[in-house]
């Protein structure tokens, strides 16, 4: 498998469609954006699932909506964790 600096050498920068930002958080090698309408949304790497999408990819190169948590005020990430 690639490791972890060949993964993210190989994203493109891009635009992404979200809705406005009201605060992020970043752990080891993903972020995680809370919107102004209190959604979360994820990006990064998943290796152990720290984005909550419950799915197995690795990487995700875009925001992904998690759709398990809504409602949220606060986030805060660790290095292979979120706090909400």
């Amino acid at each position: 498998g690639k490791d972890v600096e060949t993964l993210l050498s190989t994203c493109d920068v891009q635009k992404v469609d979200i809705p406005p930002i009201f605060a992020f958080s970043c752990g080891g090698f993903f972020t995680i954006c809370l919107t102004e309408e209190r959604k979360l949304y994820g990006f990064g790497m998943n290796h152990d699932g720290e984005l909550g999408l419950g799915s197995d990819e690795i990487i995700f190169n875009s925001p992904q909506e998690i759709e398990s948590l809504k409602d949220i005020d606060l986030v805060r990430c660790g290095g292979n964790f979120i706090i909400n």
